[in-house]
């Protein structure tokens, strides 16, 4: 898989008011896993990444994973809501807590910090 088509499917879940859509044709499901899709780690983090973009108005890069907990997996047709919270800021350096959320419920937790970016996407 390429970070153009990771990109891609990202934009695809991740709806205006900040809610995730897990939709049946993610690219990624092409090989994690057949027969049985689950959302790939990575697009969790890149979906909080995306998130934090959003909120801070501008956009950012992944520097450090703190904590990232799966309580369960995601797949196709989920709908998730999410909270975003950010913390400490230093120097150029954000630190963040991101959550998938259903019916209340957390199925993914990350802690992280970003760094401000002129890094372009696809």
């Amino acid at each position: 898989m390429n970070n153009c088509s990771m990109h891609q499917d990202i934009l695809a879940m991740l709806q205006e008011d900040n809610t995730i859509k897990i939709p049946q044709s993610l690219y990624a499901f092409r090989g994690h896993f057949v027969g049985n899709p689950i959302v790939p780690g990575i697009y969790s983090l890149e979906l909080a990444v995306h998130l934090v973009s959003r909120i801070l108005k501008h956009e950012v890069t992944l520097h450090k994973v703190i904590r990232c907990k799966f309580m369960k997996p995601l797949t196709p047709g989920m709908e998730l809501a999410s909270k975003i919270q950010l913390l400490s800021t230093e120097n150029n350096e954000q630190k963040a807590k991101v959550q998938f959320l259903i019916d209340d419920t957390v199925t993914v937790d990350i802690h992280f910090i970003v760094i401000g970016t002129t890094k372009k996407l696809c």
